[in-house]
């Protein structure tokens, strides 16, 4: 049905209600953040447990951080690295 004074979209059926509770938003958020949150911390510690030595070795300008060698344990895992994979 058309509403005198708006145009129906061409070959696409009716513009539908942008409803709460339907597509993504219908996620139950909360406990997908909980699950990740465990994640972090958990790349955060095992970054700073095997990589911020070997990082703080290098000469940089700036201080490596637990931050920077979270970094490097989400950049390698995204290269496919396993996690065992360490410098000596």
């Amino acid at each position: 049905m058309v509403v005198p004074g708006e145009r129906a979209a061409p070959g696409r059926g009716p513009v539908r209600c942008r409803c709460p509770g339907r597509g993504a938003g219908a996620y139950p958020a909360a406990r997908v953040g909980a699950r990740r949150g465990g994640a972090a911390a958990y790349t955060s510690r095992w970054g700073r447990e095997h990589w911020l030595a070997p990082l703080q070795e290098q000469a940089s300008p700036v201080p490596a951080s637990g931050y920077h060698a979270a970094a490097v344990v989400i950049g390698r895992r995204a290269l496919g690295h396993k996690r065992g994979d360490r410098p000596a």
